[in-house]
């Protein structure tokens, strides 16, 4: 049997990545929202843009710290690379529920450089 779990994306940053230290030295988490637009033209030929949010996630330290730290600011057009994970939580006695894009070793994080002309 053959299973398959990745998400590739091209987007932009909703806000600068949040860099944070574990507790107990455990390493860093970097997260970010990354915006993709969709364009589309209804049935009158009229264009509409709708932008969906994802949450991107990562524990890698050499994408935290060469790409991340250095790179990641707002409104930056980045690939990614990753895998879906579903995680669950409760607040306030009511349980959440996220799905999030994990980076690891497997995936990445690319800035997309683009032309000013």
């Amino acid at each position: 049997m053959f299973n398959l779990n990745t998400a590739m994306l091209v987007g932009r940053l909703g806000a600068d990545a949040e860099i944070k230290t574990m507790p107990g030295d455990k390493g860093k988490v970097a997260s970010f929202n990354l915006a993709v637009d969709r364009s589309y033209k209804d049935r009158s030929g009229k264009w509409h843009t709708e932008t969906d949010w994802f949450r991107v996630v990562t524990f890698v330290p050499s994408l935290i710290d060469k790409v991340l730290a250095k790179e990641a600011t707002k409104g930056r057009l980045v690939f990614v690379q990753g895998a879906l994970r579903a995680r669950a939580w409760e607040q306030e006695g009511q349980k959440r529920t996220s799905v999030e894009i994990e980076v690891d070793n497997t995936g990445g994080i690319t800035p997309i450089v683009e032309d000013k002309n």
